[in-house]
């Protein structure tokens, strides 16, 4: 996927694949971790990501259990240093 502009959770949400292992603790799908607008009690912030079997999960999801997803988008390709010749 090479669309790099948000994403409304209204419209879709990310492609989610196989999710082999975590099959053993009850999870049949997982998308890519992906850059997702977060609203906790109306503030939005901006977080890393993912949904399985269609649900969202971040790593604060436990501190704030009521939050919202509204948009996201692939993250950046990794960083990768320039080889200058000389």
């Amino acid at each position: 996927m090479n669309n790099k502009t948000w994403i409304p959770c209204s419209e879709r949400l990310p492609e989610e694949k196989d999710a082999g292992i975590l099959k053993k603790l009850g999870t049949e799908k997982r998308s890519e971790y992906v850059l997702a607008t977060v609203e906790v009690k109306g503030e939005r912030m901006t977080v890393t990501a993912c949904t399985y079997d269609g649900k969202w999960d971040w790593n604060m999801k436990y501190a704030f259990p009521d939050f919202k997803v509204v948009a996201w988008m692939p993250l950046p390709e990794p960083y990768r240093e320039e080889r200058r010749e000389e």
